[in-house]
């Protein structure tokens, strides 16, 4: 065997063997995720156009947000790094009430639907089958909805982009069944979503949110 052939099968032993250990080291998992509401309830009041009326408009929270998707996830010894792409449907809730001169006061339920693609990155450390880790959730708006909103002069505003920051803890059974836990911090306030007659509220709340997950590692 000449130099060449003799650098030829080096070459393609070692490039089959950081393969197979890059492979032994990564793995994809199908995810499904819920996540409740933790965020405070805040209440706020916003003046009419004309002056003649009133609304008070109360943030109740976030509605139970779904996630479903896939998920890659790479170990480096005691360090790991998962990225995935989830399909997430979630809500906010406002309780509004508005008052005029000489007339009952008019209260009525809004919500904003909302359906995103959800881009979760996390970096951290693991020992044995436990994982601790931090990271950005992006989730790019793929359509939006409102309920029971012009009744009370409600608009949504709609944001193609909103950020969410994440800690995570995790546990993995059997070698193929993770479950999680997170919590999501929003980088974002429940007022930057709507508006009441065209203004703005002076709602400070943020739809934070408490999320578990169960993931089944594929390969």
């Amino acid at each position: 065997m000449n130099t060449n052939s003799k650098l030829l099968v080096t070459l393609v032993f070692l490039t089959s063997t950081f393969l197979q250990q890059a492979f032994s080291q990564s793995g994809l998992r199908i995810n499904y995720s819920q996540s409740f509401d933790v965020a405070q309830e805040q209440t706020s009041m916003t003046t009419g156009r004309d002056f003649t009326e009133a609304f008070n408009t109360t943030f109740i929270g976030s509605s139970t947000t779904q996630s479903f998707g896939i998920q890659y996830t790479h170990d480096f010894g005691h360090l790991y790094f998962d990225g995935g792409a989830e399909y997430r449907t979630t809500g906010l809730d406002f309780m509004i009430s508005e008052f005029q001169l000489e007339s009952p006061v008019l209260e009525s339920k809004a919500s904003i639907r909302n359906t995103f693609l959800s881009i979760p990155l996390v970096a951290g450390l693991q020992k044995g089958n436990f994982n601790i880790g931090v990271g950005p959730r992006f989730n790019f708006l793929l359509d939006q909805s409102i309920e029971n909103g012009d009744a009370m002069d409600f608009q949504s505003v709609e944001q193609s982009l909103q950020t969410n920051f994440q800690f995570t803890v995790g546990y993995e059974f059997f070698d193929r069944v993770q479950l999680s836990a997170s919590y999501e911090r929003a980088l974002h306030q429940a007022r930057d979503h709507f508006s009441i007659a065209d203004k703005e509220t002076q709602l400070k709340s943020s739809p934070n949110l408490l999320t578990i997950g169960l993931g089944v590692r594929i390969f």
